[in-house]
């Protein structure tokens, strides 16, 4: 008979400190994980404040400072740092986390006076650097609290936590935790700290050491799985050694059906309600154990583990949250991914054989158990759709009342919307916004599965594209332009990854040239205010002149230092002089000229647009190959390789104006046909090529574009995101790099612009003026019928939507206050602007242009000329 559970209120240590769990619901939870309030640009001059750091080199730290209130004031406040990621609780209950980042580094400000109590109060941190420095500094100031970081406080290494150099990213490592090496209630008042010693005391900080955080935190809540994928039981291979390479045992460890192991419940792994789900190994590792399972079963002894595998429905960036019960010694592993491979979680990526590699993609983590119930939230957060939990060492059955993740929502309030008569493009915008928000966190990553690394280049700045597209210009956004911007003579301007410390050495050439690319259109997307004109000129005159100082005799970009990475594609610019460098500093160049001619500097205007044409000149007579119609990659010895073309270049080439002479027409037309020696864009570059066509009027080919090369990645999934390489899991690849796929993300950043395009150019909405003063709408339809959204502006959001009825074009358009629309449409015989022919239409280039003011407006073209019979 199935015990009925009452809805009680249960108090479990978790992780040291008491939380009570509503089990009628998630919500309790997700009160209790959800952090104290946060305070962005917070000032704080640390009073009597001092570095303070763990007093050995393990890892993991703990922190503690006792206090005593006569009373509290709902102003107080704490201001925080820690080295590289810090958690941090008052009175047990979780208040927030963070991690280093930015140069200075940026401290977080929580507001915590609810949170504290007359009497005894105490103040937790837990800290992980992974060289073993472990520096922290605080403050709790407001009602007289004047806690600070000091020779007060308490330390103690995290014991729980096992020594491994098995990392699951670049920046976490694999996480094998030992309930009972933790200081029980360690977070609580009263606490007896047996052995625990006075930190080590450092310095006071320096007046610019660190900055507020200008961006707001993750907001944490609770998430279930949503389905059960597949019951079964694992057989050991060997005897289960806690420390091991936990990762590699999942993956070989052979399934078989349930036979001798059982799980009882087990949909109450999906909703504590109807749970516990209670899990029983078919045998143990005993000699009784050994007996016992001959006399039951026909099969040869084997440890059968209990295995079960979840299925969350999308990609989640989490903390894995477990409430269990059961016996001293039992184990918990949880195998994770973001795919499926042949029914089973990947729990090693397939990388090659380099060190960095194979000991970033170990995707597990385990959790020994203490005696009876408990609760345990994995310190590292990582990226999860699929689960596989694996139980072992049970000497009897044990209960999961629940399973999940500590969901981290980055700070990226949705604004934007598109929509179309095709529902391809539809999906790739919301793929976009979805790829965007789970390779960020409090700052842009190019993914979560491999590096979480806060790279710049193709990764960074097409999150920034898509983010200005789908929230605005948001802290996140302004805060990674102004990371990149500023400090131009420790030449901050050649960032990769960003990151504390000075910039010494340009890892990847095209990473900078990228971030320039998308810093170009900063100071449109941006108001003048948050432009900062006088940070950014300085840092992209720095970058230009950095650049001029690598040409070569010729006035090209031959020799530079770092690696030429472009695009997963094997494109050949990497040998003598490359065309992509150049035309991206021909586009930088004119894109400086622009920003000089704003800034009232004709001079410096002049000069910039002479640099770049004669550049693009050079690229224009020695490039070109007559007999293929494209732009070579590289020029050898002075003359250009033809051994293959590329997409990259010929893209390129037509958006730094190479196209005239009617060789624009020639390029497509071989670029469409896709002959044996043309390289194509992988998925980050393809914004370029789409660009292109846009740029050149062959919005029918852009839009075929984005169908083409993106179209596998939204069927194949559910809640789809952009992959790092059009090959991801396929046979396109062969050889020694067949496997290597499999390494990639289905989730990189570098690849979710498609929705700054379908909103810049077929919705057609783009600012023409700093912060969208003034705008225009002007659709390129790709044979679409109608398409409708919503585009996010300083002056507030501009919705937009258009459609082509035979002989008829409409535009309806909010313009906000404050601000102007320059509208354009086809022409017709007529056009009329809210019902009534308009006398200030006026026709160029084939179109009608009407300049509007504040207000909701319709435009229509009337008779038009169906563009489309012409191509």
């Amino acid at each position: 008979m199935k015990t009925k559970f009452l809805p009680v209120l249960l108090f479990v240590f978790a992780a040291g400190g008491l939380q009570s769990i509503a089990q009628t619901g998630d919500s309790g939870l997700t009160a209790a994980v959800a952090g104290a309030p946060t305070v962005e640009n917070a000032a704080c001059d640390w009073g009597g404040a001092q570095w303070v750091s763990g007093n050995d080199k393990n890892p993991y730290q703990l922190f503690r400072r006792e206090f005593t209130l006569e009373s509290v004031s709902a102003a107080a406040r704490l201001h925080i740092y820690g080295e590289e990621f810090y958690r941090v609780y008052l009175n047990g209950r979780f208040a927030g986390d963070g991690s280093r980042r930015g140069a200075p580094p940026v401290y977080r400000t929580y507001q915590v006076g609810e949170w504290l109590k007359p009497g005894p109060n105490v103040l937790t941190i837990e800290t992980f650097d992974s060289k073993g420095k472990s520096r922290l500094l605080c403050r709790l100031e407001g009602g007289g609290t004047g806690v600070v970081s000091d020779e007060t406080w308490l330390n103690a290494p995290g014991k729980a936590w096992a020594e491994t150099n098995l990392r699951s990213t670049a920046h976490s490592p694999v996480e094998i935790y030992d309930q009972r090496e933790e200081p029980s209630g360690w977070r609580l008042p009263g606490f007896k700290a047996e052995g625990w010693k006075a930190v080590m005391k450092g310095k006071k900080p320096d007046a610019n050491e660190l900055e507020s955080d200008p961006v707001p935190p993750v907001k944490r809540s609770f998430v279930a799985p949503e389905k059960i994928v597949r019951l079964a039981e694992a057989v050991e291979l060997s005897p289960s050694d806690p420390y091991g390479n936990l990762a590699l045992r999942l993956a070989y460890e052979p399934w078989e059906e349930l036979s001798t192991a059982r799980i009882t419940a087990p949909e109450g792994f999906l909703d504590p309600a109807r749970g516990p789900a209670v899990v029983d190994s078919g045998c143990q590792p005993t000699v009784p154990g050994f007996y016992q399972f001959i006399r039951e079963h026909d099969q040869t002894p084997s440890v059968r583990c209990a295995t079960v595998v979840l299925d969350f429905g999308r990609l989640i960036n989490g903390n894995f949250y477990l409430d269990v019960e059961g016996d001293d010694g039992a184990q918990v592993d949880i195998g994770y991914s973001q795919v499926l491979i042949g029914g089973r979680v990947p729990t090693v990526l397939y990388g090659g054989d380099k060190a960095w590699e194979t000991k970033a993609g170990n995707k597990a983590d385990r959790v020994m158990l203490r005696q009876g119930r408990q609760t345990w939230e994995s310190f590292h957060w990582e990226q999860v759709r699929y689960v596989q939990l694996t139980f072992r060492n049970l000497s009897r059955p044990l209960k999961v009342h629940r399973f999940g993740l500590i969901e981290r929502d980055p700070p990226l309030p949705l604004r934007g919307r598109f929509a179309c008569s095709d529902p391809v493009l539809t999906e790739l915008w919301a793929a976009s916004e979805r790829t965007v928000r789970v390779t960020t966190q409090d700052l842009f990553m190019d993914n979560a599965i491999r590096e979480k690394g806060p790279w710049t280049g193709e990764c960074g700045n097409r999150s920034l594209m898509t983010c200005w597209i789908t929230g605005g210009n948001l802290p996140l956004a302004r805060y990674y332009c102004r990371q990149i911007t500023r400090d131009p003579d420790k030449k901050r301007f050649l960032l990769h990854v960003l990151g504390p410390g000075e910039c010494k050495e340009q890892h990847a050439f095209f990473h900078p040239l990228q971030t320039w690319y998308a810093l170009d259109k900063y100071r449109l997307f941006a108001t003048p205010a948050e432009y900062d004109e006088d940070m950014v000129l300085p840092a992209y005159r720095a970058y230009m002149s950095y650049l001029r100082g690598l040409l070569n005799d010729r006035g090209l970009i031959e020799k530079y230092p770092g690696v030429s990475w472009l695009d997963w594609a094997p494109g050949l610019w990497n040998r003598g002089t490359g065309a992509p460098q150049n035309l991206f500093f021909v586009l930088l160049l004119r894109g400086l000229a622009d920003a000089e001619s704003a800034a009232g500097n004709s001079q410096a205007e002049a000069d910039c647009r002479r640099m770049a044409d004669g550049i693009a000149a050079k690229v224009y007579e020695l490039f070109w190959v007559p007999g293929r119609g494209l732009y070579a990659d590289a020029l050898v010895n002075g003359r250009p390789v033809t051994k293959q073309f590329s997409e990259h270049a010929n893209a390129l080439a037509l958006l730094a104006g190479l196209g005239k002479d009617g060789r624009s027409e020639i390029i497509l037309k071989n670029l469409a046909a896709t002959a044996p020696d043309l390289v194509q864009c992988d998925a980050p570059f393809t914004h370029f090529l789409a660009q292109a066509c846009f740029d050149a009027g062959r919005d029918d080919l852009a839009a075929g574009y984005l169908r083409e090369r993106f179209r596998r990645m939204l069927l194949l999934q559910s809640n789809p995101t952009l992959w790092e390489e059009r090959s991801y899991m396929t046979s396109l690849r062969s050889g020694t790099w067949a496997w290597l796929p499999r390494y990639r993300s289905v989730a990189q950043s570098a690849s979710a612009v498609p929705a700054f395009l379908l909103s810049t150019e077929v919705l057609g909405v783009k600012p023409l003026k700093p912060g969208f003063a003034e705008f225009q709408v002007a659709p390129k339809c790709g044979g679409l019928e109608w398409a409708e959204g919503v585009v996010p502006s300083p002056a507030g959001d501009i919705p937009v939507r258009w459609e082509r009825q035979k002989n008829r074009f409409e535009i309806s358009v909010t313009v906000p206050q404050g601000t102007q629309a320059r509208i354009e449409l086809p022409l017709g015989k007529s056009c009329l602007v809210d019902g009534k022919e308009s006398k200030e239409a006026v026709q160029t280039g084939g179109r009608y242009v009407v300049t509007l003011g504040a207000g909701k407006h319709r435009c229509e073209s009337i008779d038009i000329k169906n563009q489309d019979e012409k191509r």
